[in-house]
């Protein structure tokens, strides 16, 4: 099977395009959701009660699942393949997100309130890792099916 230059072209392309859309839907999905959350969690508990880093993390890597796991969708996939890629995207942002949460240590503190942890660890921590995860399995899948 002779592999010509025109199709590793387009498989290169097909893999810029989803790489940026999954980076950008996924940074603008977490923060977005960290914005709407985050008022309606502060009107149900104290602030003095809010674990801000577990909200952070939380939010910003649900919403950065859901935007590289969207920016990364392969329609011909299974349902149950689908749902098993979107619980391991979850697991793995997640991760990545509590993982730049430590990364970054910059608490902003309130007077008698607990601190607001800075976003841009979990951030950047959320969306490379929901994408890192799709990019493997986008390329284990591309080499196992010749198809794009």
């Amino acid at each position: 099977m002779r592999v010509d230059s025109q199709e590793i072209l387009e498989k290169f392309l097909v893999l810029i395009a989803h790489a940026l859309l999954g980076l950008f839907a996924a940074g603008v999905l977490g923060l977005l959701l960290y914005i709407v959350m985050l008022p309606i969690v502060q009107s149900f508990w104290s602030v003095a009660d809010i674990n801000f880093a577990l909200v952070s993390v939380l939010t910003i890597g649900f919403g950065a699942t859901a935007g590289s796991f969207l920016g990364w969708l392969n329609r011909d996939l299974g349902r149950s393949t689908l749902l098993i890629i979107l619980f391991l995207t979850l697991a793995v942002t997640l991760l990545a997100a509590w993982a730049g949460l430590h990364n970054s240590r910059d608490v902003f503190k309130l007077v008698g309130k607990p601190g607001i942890p800075a976003l841009t660890g979990i951030v950047v921590g959320a969306i490379l890792g929901g994408n890192a995860l799709n990019l493997l399995l986008w390329m284990v899948r591309t080499v196992r099916d010749p198809r794009l």
